[in-house]
């Protein structure tokens, strides 16, 4: 008998929507998930009530990044430079097509949105926070976290980051 070992997978984007009008709909990218999020289902599952995913950081990482790949670790607990976060803006079931599905499925969309005004700077990092998380930079449980290319978040665009998990 085959027994499939239990795995997680996330997949990101940005949407941009600029003061302009124009809309730029980046492409899906994978991203690690981090021991924290074992954590977080080894609570669920013994009934401690311990909240699941609720912020969304964002940070200025190390700039050696934008010259050589950062060495990221699925051991990792905070950001390397976190300059702000966000409260999750919703979270939904989605389906194998990847649509909204109003049945609990093995998928989930998750979407945070920061505004015209929010974090300002040199965003190069990402991670999603549960447990004790709160407004507090590096307050939480880390579930995921994902360097990327270097971009500057300024007060014309409002960035919609969504990120998919699987757990198969």
């Amino acid at each position: 008998m085959d027994i499939k070992k239990s795995s997680f997978k996330g997949s990101w984007r940005d949407i941009e929507y600029y003061t302009d009008g124009r809309i730029i709909v980046g492409e899906w990218q994978p991203n690690i998930m981090v021991n924290g999020v074992n954590l977080l289902i080894a609570s669920y599952l013994k009934n401690e009530g311990i909240p699941g995913i609720s912020h969304w950081a964002v940070g200025e990482g190390d700039p050696n990044w934008d010259e050589h790949e950062s060495s990221l670790t699925p051991y990792a607990s905070m950001l390397i430079n976190e300059i702000g976060r966000k409260p999750v803006s919703h979270i939904i079931y989605i389906n194998e097509s990847n649509e909204p599905s109003e049945v609990n499925t093995n998928r989930l969309l998750v979407t945070c949105i920061f505004e015209t005004g929010d974090c300002i700077g040199t965003w190069r990092e990402f991670a999603l926070f549960g447990g004790d998380a709160n407004m507090t930079l590096d307050s939480g449980i880390m579930i995921n976290h994902k360097a990327h290319q270097k971009y500057l978040k300024t007060i014309n665009v409002t960035v919609e980051r969504q990120i998919r998990f699987i757990f198969e």
